[in-house]
């Protein structure tokens, strides 16, 4: 399981790469029909009415927490596109686990923009223009991960607190993070995840939506996305306020229209990486840049 994670990590940087499509296999067994798809069948909010329905409900709360895998683009494409209609709402905070020490700081300076320093998921091209849309819509970016191991939830959740809410009671956060850490609810074996330890310690409801605990049966949605309520299912599943199936494909630039075509005329694959010019001092200085897009190219594609 850690290989196939760390395999599909570093395919997915690429876009168009056959063994990411191969290995996706590996990890998304075939749809199942059972008692929680007969409830997704049954509660279905559709594409139309994702986003309103989420800004709605953020409305009511100060922190919304979004997972993702880390290995699968398009759940970065969803935090895309919601950005702007939280930022109009009040969201000042884009909270990231994975950036790296003092990374934070860094983009939160004007005219810098995510590097290969950054972070390690955010080298990823979709994480690298989500970085920089919140950055043009005002976000400040908070990094707070946490070094200890044994307590990282606990050491999550209060440099969370610290950087945000800690000095503005007025804050409005936006989380992204990895698969568990948004649940509210206590595991069957007590462990206790960053939503609920934000829940218990400092009196925080947020809403949260996960990407990740329905992935096996997003392709029950015939959309590019549709909501389910949590409080639909039993257990786990019942630890998030809403679940999110996400088909949004991989090749997402965003609605950018491109001003030029490329075929790869060898008789073998290339990698064609395109780099924001803003970004770059000179043709030859892009080697610490995330690419604006990187696609993988078989002969004559």
């Amino acid at each position: 399981w850690l290989k196939l994670q760390m395999q599909l990590t570093f395919a997915s940087f690429l876009d168009n790469q056959n063994e990411y499509k191969e290995l996706i296999k590996e990890f998304e067994p075939e749809e199942q029909q059972d008692s929680i798809s007969q409830i997704i069948k049954q509660n279905l909010v559709p594409e139309a009415k994702v986003y309103e329905k989420i800004i709605t409900e953020a409305k009511q709360t100060n922190l919304v927490m979004v997972n993702e895998n880390h290995f699968m683009p398009q759940h970065r494409i969803f935090v895309y596109n919601l950005l702007s209609g939280l930022r109009a709402n009040g969201y000042k905070y884009f909270a990231l686990e994975t950036l790296n020490d003092n990374q934070d700081s860094l983009l939160n300076l004007k005219e810098t923009f995510p590097t290969l320093e950054t972070g390690f998921y955010t080298r990823e091209q979709n994480y690298g223009r989500l970085l920089r849309h919140a950055k043009e819509l005002g976000f400040e970016f908070v990094a707070y991960e946490s070094d200890d191991s044994m307590e990282r939830e606990m050491g999550q959740a209060q440099n969370l607190y610290r950087k945000t809410f800690g000095i503005d009671k007025t804050a409005k956060v936006l989380l992204l993070g990895g698969i568990d850490h948004i649940l509210e609810k206590p595991t069957a074996k007590g462990k206790k995840w960053l939503g609920a330890v934000l829940k218990e310690r400092y009196n925080i409801n947020p809403l949260t939506i996960s990407q990740t605990h329905l992935n096996s049966y997003r392709k029950f949605s015939k959309e590019r996305i549709a909501l389910v309520e949590g409080k639909h299912f039993k257990d786990r599943l019942q630890s998030v306020d809403y679940h999110l199936l996400n088909n949004i494909p991989r090749s997402n630039l965003n609605g950018q229209d491109a001003n030029f075509t490329y075929k790869n005329q060898h008789s073998f694959p290339v990698q064609l990486t395109l780099f924001s010019g803003t970004e770059i001092e000179n043709e030859n200085y892009y080697h610490n840049n995330i690419p604006y897009y990187a696609i993988y190219l078989k002969p004559h594609e």
